[in-house]
């Protein structure tokens, strides 16, 4: 029995380095390679009273991805929980954009674009029906906690996780705002 419980143990803690292992190569694999964010073949969605730029002068750019195995309506619905972040695209004077990318089966485009007027996401969302964004980026892991990231001007990951959905990416997130952009005179 005490064999059982040692070989369990030694398991568990070998299951866990080897998951944190390849988390580490997925992090290491995002950081050196950059990210190519061409929009051209995306159609954009934005919300009537929204008009945004492109995010060419942005120090930083947050991508916020959902793939084609994301339950779409679950991911639409919780775009609103993005609102109180928004504001910092103004108070970084485009300095900071967010990407909102969602790649949709060509056959969901029009159930998808109804969806997106019924949100509440004071954002445009760029619709990606070729999966384009995945294609140009191999280094992007499958799994969802690479999906969202932040990338500095050459396009380099320079913060993964999501701010939301983690107390201590988002007081990352703010320290690399506040530390890069807001105390450097971009923005007061």
């Amino acid at each position: 029995m005490k064999y059982i419980i040692s070989v369990i143990l030694l398991s568990a803690l070998f299951l866990s380095c080897s998951k944190e292992y390849k988390m580490k190569k997925e992090i290491e694999k995002m950081t050196e390679t950059p990210f190519c964010i061409y929009t051209n073949e995306m159609e954009c969605w934005r919300p009537d009273s929204i008009i945004q730029g492109d995010g060419s002068n942005a120090e930083f750019k947050m991508i916020v991805f959902s793939d084609s195995t994301d339950c779409t309506g679950c991911y639409i619905k919780q775009l609103n929980l993005w609102n109180d972040f928004l504001d910092l695209e103004k108070k970084t004077k485009g300095k900071f954009v967010f990407m909102f990318i969602m790649e949709v089966e060509p056959t969901q485009y029009n159930m998808v674009y109804n969806a997106l007027r019924e949100a509440e996401l004071r954002h445009s969302v760029y619709l990606d029906t070729l999966c384009v964004f995945r294609k140009n980026n191999p280094q992007l892991p499958d799994s969802r906690l690479f999906h969202t990231f932040v990338v500095n001007r050459d396009n380099k990951a320079v913060l993964i996780g999501n701010p939301i959905k983690n107390e201590k990416i988002e007081k990352m997130f703010l320290t690399l705002l506040t530390d890069s952009l807001l105390n450097n005179g971009v923005a007061r």
